[in-house]
């Protein structure tokens, strides 16, 4: 049996939680045998996982760099905006040329765009489209309420047309909105009847995660060290700006005789120059078991990415965290607020013009706060579990 996985590339988050799927997938059927497409930097993390990367990704373009320049510069362009999407057009040509869908038992795409944009009926239908938002929030000013209700219509009508959906999120941190404003159905009522509600896909299962002590013997650290994690994610977008302030409220906190260990998780499209000349603070490229490092922490500084917050907030433990999502982004910015007012004991939220003096602050404020009472993982947190029986449930025949 044969399967295709092709996730988004747009930074690191799909593909870190496809990798659970699929491995969920072959431990429970181990004849599958499964290949990937997609672009940088997904394939360089693919490499690291020795997984089967299909040539023609090398011709794709990245959609990072696109991405990264809306958020980097705030805002597009109507011409670049068409650049954009002209991308995803030309991998598409690239896909539909050397890809024979026909060929795979499965075809999996998380979020991989050129498939909704550009390919045909008959390839949609042959194809399971996940995704972790279906619906673009309004936003004020007569242009925002104009481009939100394009995207959503879009969204509505050409999704249904995949062979199936699946919600790679909670139904519970949904907005629980309308479609159109104040028109249209539930967009939670939505999801029910068109989409197999998987839950929040986490980058691992269970088994992969260590206890306390051996995640800080697995990284380097001493059983007492306490640690700051702060990780950028797999895009450049802004990312630069999030560690130099980490870095400067690292120094803040040593002024103030805070004994603390910085780690900086920069992913492979952020550029660091480590200029910091003390050994208490760590610069890490992108692993594999980046859970090492949530088990770890005593508090993990992050932007707020649906599979990085969903790792957090299925941990074991209550890992402190503070969401600094990318600005405008609505997204991340919808995730972060969610989360700090679902969870305040374990998430913080702080907007990304937070001064240093205010970072460093609420950093020091949670290290006082730590807690490592055990928490049990809720039926929510098992979405890369139930997605990949799903998968299995499409790939078998019936």
């Amino acid at each position: 049996m044969r399967a295709l996985f092709l996730p988004s590339h747009v930074g690191l988050g799909h593909v870190a939680r496809d990798i659970a799927i699929a491995r969920w997938i072959k431990r429970r059927e181990p004849r599958v045998i499964i290949e990937w497409c997609s672009a940088e930097p997904v394939t360089g993390y693919l490499r690291l996982w020795g997984e089967r990367v299909l040539e023609c990704s090398y011709m794709l373009k990245s959609f990072s760099e696109a991405i990264e320049g809306v958020y980097n510069y705030y805002g597009y362009s109507l011409k670049k905006l068409s650049s954009y999407l002209e991308i995803l057009r030309e991998n598409y040509r690239v896909v539909e040329e050397y890809v024979d869908f026909n060929s795979y038992d499965l075809v999996f795409a998380d979020e991989f765009w050129e498939l909704v944009l550009s390919a045909p009926i008959k390839v949609k239908e042959r194809v399971v489209f996940g995704t972790d938002f279906v619906f673009k929030p309004y936003e004020p000013g007569l242009l925002g309420n104009i481009i939100g209700f394009i995207l959503n219509h879009y969204f509505k009508k050409t999704l249904p047309l995949f062979k199936k959906l699946v919600y790679l999120n909670s139904l519970n941190e949904t907005p629980s909105t309308r479609w159109y404003l104040l028109l249209g159905e539930r967009v939670r009522d939505w999801i029910r009847k068109h989409m197999f509600i998987a839950g929040l896909a986490t980058s691992y299962l269970p088994g992969d995660l260590p206890g306390i002590r051996e995640a800080k013997k697995n990284l380097g650290f001493g059983e007492d060290s306490r640690i700051v994690a702060v990780s950028v994610g797999g895009t450049a977008a802004r990312s630069k700006l999030l560690v130099e302030k980490a870095l400067r409220a690292h120094e803040i906190l040593r002024k103030r005789g805070v004994d603390v260990r910085l780690v900086v998780v920069a992913g492979p499209r952020t550029r660091i120059e480590e200029t910091i000349g003390n050994d208490s603070v760590v610069f890490y490229m992108v692993e594999r078991n980046l859970w090492n490092l949530y088990i770890a922490s005593n508090v993990f500084v992050t932007r707020a990415g649906r599979t990085t917050t969903a790792d957090l907030e299925c941990l074991p433990k209550k890992t402190k965290a503070i969401l600094i999502p990318i600005r405008k982004h609505f997204e991340q910015e919808h995730i972060a607020r969610t989360l700090a007012s679902k969870h305040p004991d374990s998430f913080y939220y702080l907007s990304e013009d937070v001064k240093v003096g205010r970072l460093a602050e609420t950093i020091e404020k949670l290290l006082g706060e730590e807690d490592n009472t055990p928490k049990t993982m809720g039926e929510d947190c098992r979405g890369s579990i139930n997605a990949g029986e799903y998968l299995l449930q499409q790939l078998k025949p019936t």
